[in-house]
C-alpha cells in the first residue's frame, strides 16, 4: 500500500531500493503537477516529491501564509518524515528558489537536517529584490495583461477567460509574496548549492548572481542552458537532472 504523506505531497514517486528524494518547489502560480514531466526522466532508485502548495489544485480553497519564509517554514514543520527518511536534494525555480532555501534554513534551525544539494533554477538570490513588481491594487483583468506582457501567460491563454479566471489569481497573490520577499539575514545552509538559469533569462541579475555563496557555508556551482526564464523544456530536462545528480553525488 502506498504511504500517504499528506496534503503537501499527495503525488510522488517512491523506491525501497532508493536512498535519495528530489523534492521540488514550484515556480509563481504553478502547483505539483508542473513536476509530473520529471517522472519519465528519473532513474528508478531516484525519488521524486513535488511540493503541492496551498491555494491550487486540490487545495485550491487553502489560503497563502502571509510570507514565503511562513511558508517554507510550514512546509519543514509539517513534513519532517519526508525530508529526514532519506538523503534529499531541494529543487525550486524562480519563486520556489526562496521557498526552497527557507525550507532549508528551518530544515537546519529545527532538525538538523543538512540536503545533499540545494539547486536554483531561474532565481537571484534571496537578497536581490525582483527587476520587474506589479501593483498590489490592480484588478485581474489589468494583472493578466501585465502577466501576458511579462510572458508569464502564454498569448493563446489571453482571451481564455475560465483559464484566467483560476489561473490569475493565484499567480497575482504568489508574485505579490514573491516582490514583497527580501532577505538579509543571510543564513548559512551547510549544503552545496547549483545554480542554474537560461543563458537569455531577463530576470537573472548577473551582477549579483555569485551572492547565492553568501547562502552556504560550501561550494556554489553556476550553469547555464540554452533558453530564456522557463528554459526547462523536455530537450534539457535530461541533461539538468544528470547534471543535478552528480554534483550531488548520486
Amino acid at each position: 500500500m502506498k504511504k500517504n504523506y499528506g496534503k503537501w505531497f499527495p503525488a510522488y514517486k517512491a523506491s525501497e531500493e532508493s536512498n535519495i528524494r528530489i523534492v521540488c518547489f514550484p515556480y509563481a502560480g504553478a502547483g505539483a503537477t508542473v513536476y509530473m514531466e520529471w517522472f519519465r526522466f528519473l532513474p528508478d532508485n531516484v525519488e521524486l516529491f513535488p511540493v503541492a502548495y496551498p491555494m491550487r489544485e486540490k487545495r485550491r480553497n487553502e489560503e497563502m501564509p502571509e510570507s514565503l519564509k511562513i511558508l517554507g517554514r510550514q512546509i519543514a514543520t509539517e513534513n519532517e518524515e519526508v525530508f529526514s527518511e532519506k538523503d534529499i536534494i531541494l529543487f525550486g525555480h524562480c519563486e520556489g528558489c526562496a521557498i526552497a532555501y527557507e525550507t532549508a534554513a528551518a530544515l537546519k534551525e529545527m532538525y538538523n537536517i543538512t540536503p545533499r544539494l540545494l539547486v536554483v533554477s531561474g532565481s537571484n538570490p534571496p537578497c536581490v529584490p525582483l527587476s520587474i513588481s506589479i501593483d498590489e491594487n490592480m484588478d485581474m483583468d489589468e494583472a493578466a495583461k501585465k502577466f501576458v506582457d511579462l510572458h508569464f501567460i502564454p498569448e493563446a491563454f489571453s482571451n481564455n477567460k475560465i483559464y484566467l479566471k483560476t489561473f490569475v489569481p493565484v499567480l497575482f497573490h504568489d508574485f505579490i509574496l514573491f516582490q514583497n520577499y527580501c532577505d538579509n539575514s543571510f543564513i548559512k545552509l551547510d549544503c552545496p548549492i547549483l545554480e542554474v538559469h537560461g543563458n537569455n533569462d531577463e530576470m537573472i541579475n548577473k551582477e549579483h548572481i555569485s551572492d547565492w555563496e553568501k547562502y552556504t557555508s560550501k561550494q556554489v556551482k553556476y550553469a547555464e542552458y540554452p533558453g530564456e526564464h522557463f528554459y526547462i523544456t523536455s530537450d534539457v530536462l535530461p541533461n539538468l537532472i544528470d547534471r543535478i545528480l552528480r554534483e550531488s553525488g548520486e
